[in-house]
């Protein structure tokens, strides 16, 4: 579960609330936004980081490629589109990115590890159609 330990039941549960009524922006994973859309709704989940909301749980709720896994990955760099390894690197482990534009979508990323030619990170990402 990603809830983390640290976090009393009520934090958990009134964030939550919230994040269900955000989560009301778009039910439907396949969907694709404009880029206006996109970029918008990233900067929303953003501030939700900002303020203290699990990655994990944000992830789950809004990532276009988040399965159970809280969006994470483990990717051969050389595999990376090159904005989005240079976003990774700027990172260490732990550190969450502000919002960026990679060539199919927007994302923010938390490092777990680099190491050698392997990233590992968290995901989250907005597609958004031209």
């Amino acid at each position: 579960m990603c809830v983390d330990k640290k976090y009393p039941m009520k934090y958990v549960l009134t964030s939550l609330l919230s994040l269900l009524t955000l989560a009301s922006f778009s039910q439907d994973k396949t969907a694709l936004f404009s880029e206006k859309e996109a970029s918008e709704k990233i900067n929303t989940v953003y501030q939700r980081i900002v303020k203290g909301d699990d990655f994990c749980i944000l992830a789950k709720i809004f990532s276009d490629n988040a399965a159970d896994n809280c969006g994470e990955s483990t990717e051969q760099v050389s595999k990376l589109d090159k904005s989005f390894y240079e976003e990774l690197a700027k990172l260490k482990p732990g550190q969450v990115s502000q919002p960026f534009k990679a060539s199919h979508g927007y994302h923010i990323v938390q490092v777990n590890n680099i190491s050698g030619q392997t990233a590992s990170y968290k995901e989250i990402v907005i597609l958004y159609s031209n």
